[in-house]
């Protein structure tokens, strides 16, 4: 994450690529931070029904004024054969203008049921924060992909993050609900977990309504 003022910026998508041997594309981050206050961010743990686990470890970001740190990209452990990819993301937060950040589009293509819990991630001057990992479990073949969405932060007023859409290929609706965050100067900012929840009776009930 890159902060300056006044700027916007683009974040490429992760891409998560997966059938039974799968294919995982993770993203290092880049942050650089002006603000002194610490802030609070949520984040996703993507749990399916079954066997296949892909655990990531945790990494640390060392954040203080003014100076760029970098995070580590994820580290994904499987039980079976796993090829993990990284590539970098870039954000840019600005005081008064609005920023542009992606955020991901899921693809399933089997009977899958998703949750996350939520981590934090503590930025002040000059301290270290860790950030927890994301775990995805699956034994069936899914293809996860990424799409953007725009985040606006401002000065003095609250902006609200879009909620993650999730599109899979077969006859089911995954929804998420959106997430407010509240970015001031001077004040820290809360991002609210994305939650999502479906489960293989509700996805063979939608299938049957459709």
């Amino acid at each position: 994450m890159v902060s300056s003022a006044g700027s916007a910026s683009d974040v490429s998508a992760q891409t998560l690529e997966s059938t039974t041997e799968i294919t995982v594309e993770t993203s290092p981050i880049e942050m650089t931070t002006s603000e002194i206050r610490p802030t609070d961010v949520s984040t996703q743990t993507l749990e399916p029904t079954k066997e296949f686990t892909l655990d990531t470890s945790s990494y640390k970001m060392a954040s203080s004024a003014g100076t760029p740190t970098d995070v580590s990209a994820q580290t994904l452990e499987s039980t079976t054969e796993v090829i993990p990819e990284t590539s970098p993301v870039e954000i840019v937060s600005s005081k008064s203008s609005p920023s542009d950040v992606s955020t991901r589009t899921i693809e399933l293509t089997a009977d899958l049921t998703l949750q996350t819990s939520p981590f934090e991630m503590v930025s002040s001057a000059g301290s270290p924060s860790d950030v927890s990992t994301q775990t995805l479990e699956s034994t069936t073949e899914l293809t996860l992909e990424t799409s953007p969405f725009e985040m606006t932060s401002s000065e003095s007023s609250p902006s609200v993050v879009s909620a993650q859409t999730l599109e899979p290929s077969t006859d089911l609706t995954l929804e998420t609900s959106p997430s407010e965050m509240v970015s001031s100067a001077g004040s820290p900012s809360d991002v609210s977990v994305h939650t999502l929840e479906s489960t293989t009776e509700e996805i063979q009930r939608r299938h049957h309504l459709k």
